[in-house]
């Protein structure tokens, strides 16, 4: 690991950061909880060695650790499948982060992706759709005069108002829930969801509409 070290010193310093990491893929190969002294090796080299341990530690479970390290130097092409790897675990973050479902599917997990992508789309379209519904009719209510149309374009108003709300809070579920699948559960089988829009039981002889969304993990 010393000579690894005053190897990636040496591409460190001539700005080969590409090689760099891949010293660090080595010495982590041999060593998987090695620690660099910031008192001995410069602060920025450090800080990049903590980056590769980071990807590396999670794309390399324990179990499947390289023990001969006799090989560690010999297989160059284990490096850059290490690096795919990495790079590849990076991009399906910021695609599930993106929207939500991305991630998913990028990884492999394709029916739970679509699932999660679908309910996202219906619920943003119908959530922009309310949006701009409710604003136009609070307009519509705000510029009322007689009694009777003031009352029934707040009753309109306060109807997409309220689904409007509901929508944005189901989008932010299914964002969230979006995210906890793909980082803590790992995306692993499909998820149920159901979604639907019907009366607001919870207001009997009352005007309203429910909006109603269930996911199971």
């Amino acid at each position: 690991t010393e000579i690894l070290l005053m190897k990636a010193v040496s591409h460190y310093a001539l700005t080969e950061e590409a090689q760099t990491r891949k010293c660090f893929i080595d010495m982590l190969k041999i060593d998987r909880h090695l620690e660099l002294d910031s008192e001995k090796v410069s602060p920025k080299i450090v800080s990049l060695f903590k980056e590769v341990k980071n990807d590396f530690l999670q794309t390399i479970p324990e179990e499947q650790k390289i023990t001969d390290t006799r090989q560690v130097n010999s297989d160059p092409a284990s490096n850059e499948l290490i690096l795919s790897k990495m790079q590849d675990q990076k991009n399906s973050i910021v695609r599930s982060f993106l929207f939500p479902g991305w991630g998913q599917i990028y990884t492999g997990n394709t029916t739970k992706g679509i699932i999660i992508s679908s309910a996202a789309v219906l619920n943003l379209g119908a959530m922009i759709y309310f949006i701009v519904d409710a604003n136009a009719k609070q307009k519509k209510y705000l510029n009322a005069t007689s009694a009777d149309i003031i009352n029934s374009s707040y009753n309109s108003y306060n109807r997409s108002y309220i689904t409007r709300n509901v929508l944005i809070s189901s989008m932010i579920l299914i964002y969230a829930y979006a995210q906890v699948d793909f980082l803590v559960l790992g995306g692993n089988g499909p998820p149920e969801i159901k979604l639907g829009l019907g009366e607001n039981s919870s207001n009997p002889g009352g005007s309203g509409i429910a909006f109603n969304l269930k996911m199971s993990l």
